[in-house]
């Protein structure tokens, strides 16, 4: 279904993928020394910075807390969590 909320948060999340794209080329920054290649992480993104997670889930956070303000802080709570999570696996510095 096409609806203005789907196609505001389909629009934010290609511009995010676009952005992150961009910078991981721009900034060639490797991974952690200590990152292993594994089943676990599956893909050919060998560029750390930006991190396209948390990249990702910051943008539906904002974009969710804008449609539903009550949410915020437990959208923002995600958003840590979901950062903290990229340097505590090893993905990023």
């Amino acid at each position: 279904l096409l609806t203005p909320t789907n196609s505001l948060v389909a629009s934010g999340l290609l511009c995010d993928i676009a952005i992150i794209v961009a910078l991981k080329f721009a900034f060639k920054r490797q991974r952690p020394p200590f990152h292993k290649h594994d089943a676990r992480f599956v893909g050919v993104d060998v560029h750390s910075f930006p991190s396209g997670h948390a990249t990702r889930c910051w943008c539906l956070v904002a974009l969710l807390s804008s449609l539903f303000p009550s949410h915020s802080l437990r959208l923002a709570a995600w958003g840590s969590v979901v950062s903290l999570s990229r340097v505590a696996l090893g993905r990023h510095y």
